[in-house]
């Protein structure tokens, strides 16, 4: 069962997460998950979630390709050997 959680700092600077007693867990700072929850969680993707993050890696990789071969033209290495 996914619990709610806060983020505390204490005064020597370290952290703790404490129980948060929200009824919502999309308004709770951290969710706390089990392991069985974990592990589902990416098969529950709908198909159309599942190509939104697909169109969003690959707009990514495009995005950083586009910017080495800048970098290679800036730098006069167009001809790269790799």
């Amino acid at each position: 069962m996914s619990k709610c959680l806060k983020l505390f700092i204490d005064q020597d600077g370290s952290y703790k997460l404490v129980p948060d007693q929200q009824p919502d867990l999309k308004q709770c700072d951290y969710v706390l998950q089990t392991g069985g929850e974990v592990s589902n969680s990416l098969v529950d993707l709908t198909p159309a979630q599942a190509s939104e993050i697909s169109v969003a890696v690959g707009t990514l990789w495009a995005t950083a390709w586009v910017f080495r071969q800048l970098a290679n033209i800036l730098k006069g290495n167009e001809h790269e050997t790799e």
